[in-house]
């Protein structure tokens, strides 16, 4: 088993295994990425539950938790630890894999709201790092938003110096520092 070792949020396995068993913490974490309070959020359901028998040690292992939040919105929280250097393609992907499979049978007003996140244990842009950062669509020309039904955003672990008051009083902050642990103190 796992006696006497540590393993960080940032593991795969664990951190599924952890949001799939408590909604507590799926119910926190996503209120804070999506900056709610945790009452804001009356359902939340993991879509993707695992199998416990894989092995928590495997390298294999590539998971996400994907989860449908408050009945309208769909959510994937990917956690990635190694560095992608295609890894805006890997997210744009994986929010677009989610809206094209979310509404078969109902009308395009019934798309829910599309949230990716990915919570990097590298910094992303290093010419501009942020802590948490929301990519939208939006107008070129003008900013207006195309529509608010669909983000993608990264908390970049590394850049928890830039957090802005908003992260901190959304709790962002705090599950940075959960994924970054090294202990159970």
């Amino acid at each position: 088993m796992c006696e006497g070792k540590f393993y960080r949020l940032t593991n795969d396995l664990l951190f599924h295994i952890v949001m799939q068993e408590s909604e507590v913490a799926l119910k926190g974490l996503v209120a804070s990425l999506l900056s709610k309070k945790v009452e804001e959020i009356t359902s939340v359901e993991v879509l993707n539950p695992i199998d416990y028998s894989q092995r928590i040690s495997s390298k294999e292992i590539i998971l996400d938790v994907n989860a449908r939040v408050n009945e309208d919105t769909l959510v994937n929280i990917e956690v990635q630890v190694r560095r992608y250097e295609t890894w805006h393609l890997r997210s744009l992907y994986y929010a677009a894999r989610m809206a094209a499979q979310s509404n078969p049978g109902k009308t395009y007003a019934e798309l829910p709201i599309i949230r990716q996140f990915s919570i990097l244990d590298y910094t992303f842009d290093e010419d501009d790092p942020e802590f948490f950062s929301e990519y939208e669509l939006r107008n070129k020309k003008t900013g207006k938003r195309y529509t608010d039904r669909f983000c993608i955003s990264i908390m970049d672990l590394p850049q928890r110096d830039l957090a802005s008051p908003e992260d901190i009083a959304s709790g962002r902050l705090v599950w940075a520092e959960l994924f970054r642990a090294k202990s159970w103190d």
